[in-house]
């Protein structure tokens, strides 16, 4: 039948021979790459649409791809998707990413059938299960509606906060249903146009070896091990990434007065929990947890007015209670507090409140909550065949005959290739330029002639409050980050491949006479 794979499923394939490279098992990499190879080519599986069945078993198998979806990123125009109100439109610009990008206008809607259905349990959810939406006019909502096999339905609306920014949204699910339909819908009170791109829909990662494969490697077999929490594994929600709607602004949290979920300002992410005076928010831990068993307690804080501040409240298993107040130094700075629960005591929910009284208190922000116990690993590896051999016999509660602990740590390695990387020799991607000034706007980076200009991060800082804009190519050119206040903000933008136009310089536009300070990190690349 010839070679017609397309770009799509040609990744797919290099991403499942990388994941059996990492296993080292050079065998299971040719069996099964002769496999899917034979079964391309015999024609049983077409080719020539994206939504190869094979491929996309492959992919959900290792957790690569989104799952069960078609196009969901619109690359492909409408591909799989059914317009089922209006004349929604595929476009050029603006985009998050690739070329492409749909957009909707008020009840203009596209669905899309899941096939095979994908439990809800099996979804993972922050920070991988999103959405990205622009709006030129703030207060634009995107509808999704999530249909089950059972009849039911759940609606969320992900509200469009900044104008002429891409923003992320997190989606919510229902949990032990089946889900086998989603809908994307511009909100009927809409104004104005609301773009999308890149729908991830992740499963979690659940890896079968069978047949040779399974006899290649061995078996590896655990009891009922106790995995390590790694960051808040006994809080939902602690970076408040996840958001619903308007209605459910913290999931997982109870809340008291007026709190909710805000992208303008945080400390890391898309997302941060923002308190008004008089206000609180808390949740009962899903574990008891004894303190003298924490490793890492921390939370980012910041406040924008002189009046706010954080009073903690810890909650313990005997019925007693301890409190922690603090206030943040200075204002339009984000701090790291470590939390100090009372020692030798069962901590069984926690309380972040902002006690202030005074109604000018409105700005308190907490970000990435960080509750880490102590590592333990138990069970019992059964290795055998060519693991045994490369990892010998592995005692994961013990390291080098003590137990793991702050003294004597388990060693990690990153390995590519066979060869093992320092750390410390990975260089930083692109060249910082910086720049400091009150003036009216400076070009911040010039690419060489008939080159572009690649970001691959940047940090923003304003003293007064103006609004800073990043733009492509002058003045007048192209927006791609807009910072509306006095404040902070930085963003990786490592491989999302965010670059200008041939020639076109990166221009920093300020709109005050304000200190500001501005760092780009950029590279020249061809066009």
């Amino acid at each position: 039948m010839g070679d017609v794979r397309s770009e799509r499923e040609e990744k797919l394939l290099e991403d499942v021979i990388e994941k059996l490279r990492l296993i080292k098992d050079v065998d299971g990499i040719k069996k099964i790459q002769d496999a899917i190879t034979a079964v391309i080519s015999s024609g049983t599986v077409n080719v020539q649409q994206s939504n190869s069945d094979l491929l996309r078993a492959l992919s959900r198998s290792w957790g690569l791809n989104v799952a069960g979806l078609v196009n969901p990123d619109f690359e492909d125009g409408l591909e799989g998707w059914t317009i089922d109100a209006g004349s929604p439109e595929i476009v050029t610009s603006p985009v998050f990413k690739g070329k492409k990008a749909l957009k909707l206008l008020a009840n203009e809607a596209v669905s899309q059938r899941i096939n095979p259905p994908i439990p809800t349990d099996d979804i993972m959810l922050a920070p991988v299960s999103t959405v990205f939406t622009y709006a030129d006019v703030t207060g634009q909502y995107l509808e999704v509606n999530l249909f089950h096999s059972d009849g039911s339905t759940r609606q969320v609306f992900l509200y469009h906060y900044l104008a002429g920014v891409w923003e992320v949204s997190t989606l919510a699910f229902d949990t032990g249903k089946n889900l086998i339909y989603i809908q994307l819908k511009g909100k009927a009170t809409n104004t104005d146009p609301i773009y999308i791109d890149t729908l991830n829909l992740h499963h979690k990662k659940v890896v079968e070896l069978r047949d040779n494969a399974a006899r290649a490697l061995g078996t590896v077999s655990f009891g009922t091990p106790r995995a390590p929490l790694l960051i808040s594994g006994a809080l939902v929600n602690p970076d408040f990434e996840h958001y619903v709607d308007a209605t459910t602004p913290l999931p997982g949290w109870i809340v008291s007065g007026t709190a909710f979920s805000q992208t303008a300002y945080v400390a890391s992410g898309y997302r941060a929990a923002r308190i008004y005076y008089n206000s609180w928010i808390l949740q009962p831990l899903d574990k008891r947890i004894p303190v003298n068993d924490l490793l890492m307690q921390t939370i980012m804080v910041s406040r924008r007015e002189l009046y706010s501040f954080l009073r903690i409240t810890y909650y313990y298993d005997d019925g007693t209670t301890s409190t922690q107040d603090y206030t943040p130094p200075n204002l339009y700075l984000w701090y790291q507090l470590t939390l100090t629960p009372t020692a030798g005591r069962i901590l069984t929910a926690i309380k972040f409140a902002n006690a202030s009284t005074n109604a000018l208190a409105i700005h308190l922000y907490l970000d990435a909550i960080c509750l880490v116990e102590k590592t333990s690993i138990t069970g019992v590896i059964d290795v055998s065949d060519k693991w045994t051999r490369q990892l010998g016999q592995i005692d994961i509660a013990r390291y080098l005959g003590s137990p793991i602990g702050l003294t004597n740590p388990l060693h990690s390695q990153i390995v590519y290739g066979g060869a093992v990387i320092d750390p410390r020799t990975i260089p930083l991607k692109g060249t910082p330029q910086r720049y400091f000034s009150t003036a009216s706007g400076e070009v911040q980076a010039t690419p060489g002639v008939g080159s572009k200009l690649q970001v691959y991060g940047f940090y923003l800082a304003a003293e007064a409050d103006e609004i800073l804009r990043l733009r492509y190519g002058g003045v007048t050119g192209t927006i791609f980050f807009v910072l509306p206040s006095k404040g902070v903000a930085s963003m990786n933008l490592v491989n999302v491949n965010e670059a200008g136009a041939a020639d076109q310089n990166i221009y920093l536009e300020k709109t005050g006479a304000g200190n500001a300070l501005a760092v780009v990190w950029t590279e020249t690349v061809g066009v």
